[in-house]
């Protein structure tokens, strides 16, 4: 499995979980889904970049 077939299996799995947590909110799912969306989209805490 490639890189690219990686990213397409993590960004479903985070449409699954925003989709779940709109059934059923909890602040740690959303912050699960906030840490996901920040390790896909390659930014650091500092901006920095990193390779998913």
């Amino acid at each position: 499995m490639d890189s690219e077939e990686l990213r397409h299996i993590v960004a479903l799995l985070i449409e699954d979980a925003e989709k779940l947590n709109i059934i059923k909110p909890d602040a740690v799912t959303q912050a699960h889904i906030w840490l996901a969306k920040r390790a896909f989209n390659n930014v650091n805490d500092d901006g920095g970049t990193t390779k998913l």
